[in-house]
């Protein structure tokens, strides 16, 4: 599903909390560069991310 994603850590938790990150940074830089992001768990973040206004 994110085949560009890759993270590493001492420990397990440590790399977990790496891969979260590095995904927030992806989607981020992904919307930022107009480009799409697979939908997950049905949920499509395209049509969240183009029509989302801030309060």
């Amino acid at each position: 599903m994110f085949w560009e994603l890759w993270a590493e850590g001492k420990t397990v938790e440590a790399a977990r909390r790496e891969l979260i990150s590095t995904l927030e940074d992806w989607v981020l830089i992904a919307f930022r560069f107009g480009d799409g992001v697979p939908v997950v768990g049905g949920i499509n973040f395209n049509k969240i991310g183009r029509h989302a206004k801030a309060r």
